[in-house]
């Protein structure tokens, strides 16, 4: 059965109000796309991107508009909800990683990627993102994101230094901080035509979504997603099963 298309949505943690406002709306827009949310964390209260995504969705499947179908990649310190959860469409895994460890499985398992305003760990996803080749769309957030590179580049440097070893282990090839950095700095260069979409996302959520989809065209839906597998958690097998009968 073909599977749905996995939108990964990446941001800051205590974003302000109108951020989270908008990464809600995109949520709700994922669900009412039909496609899957994949985001870091889960449907729970706070100022994060990831969690207000999440909420988003719920919200849409709350007033009978869509059903919310999420991955949560949830980092070592934090425990799956074990109520409310539809299983059919809705998975958190614990992985067992630090926030910068399971970064790679965030944006290995996506489709395509929509980034938010963030730090340096949404930098080093959006790095992970680049050269893993994923679509990247960006929800008003790249001239914030120019400046954070920057002002976050320590950060940054730590999120990618504990996080390329496991991209390496899950995709079984090289890769190092520099090529990464270097990816970065040429997509934040002054003279470049950024490709993805840079927009007011509270009136464009759904427009921002649907260029995210129909950009992936229909190939994807007969191809296994690129989860990598964790065998003590989730294997591969498991979650591409459940991602072809997802409802």
């Amino acid at each position: 059965m073909p599977r749905k298309p996995i939108i990964g949505v990446i941001g800051g943690n205590q974003v302000q109000h109108d951020i989270v406002s908008a990464a809600e709306a995109v949520g709700r827009a994922v669900a009412m796309e039909g496609a899957v949310l994949l985001t870091g964390g889960q449907p729970t209260e706070g100022n994060d991107v990831k969690r207000a995504a999440m909420r988003g969705a719920f919200a849409a499947q709350g007033v009978g508009a869509a059903t919310a179908r999420l991955i949560g990649v949830l980092p070592s310190a934090e425990s799956a909800p074990r109520l409310g959860i539809d299983a059919a469409t809705q998975r958190f895994i614990e992985t067992d990683l630090s926030s910068f460890q399971r970064n790679p499985i965030n944006v290995l398992t996506s489709d395509a990627i929509i980034v938010m305003v963030g730090g340096g760990g949404t930098l080093a996803e959006l790095g992970f993102a680049l050269v893993a080749c994923k679509p990247v769309f960006f929800a008003g957030s790249f001239g914030a994101l120019t400046n954070t590179i920057v002002a976050e580049r320590e950060k940054m440097r730590q999120a990618l230094i504990k996080g390329i070893p496991k991209y390496v282990e899950f995709c079984g090839r090289p890769l190092t901080y520099e090529l990464v950095q270097a990816r970065l700095e040429r997509l934040f260069a002054p003279d470049n035509r950024i490709s993805g979409t840079d927009c007011d996302v509270e009136k464009a959520a759904r427009e921002l979504v649907q260029k995210a989809i129909d950009g992936l065209g229909d190939a994807y839906r007969f191809l296994e997603s690129g989860f990598p597998g964790l065998p003590s958690v989730l294997t591969k097998q498991d979650l591409e099963v459940w991602l072809s009968e997802m409802p």
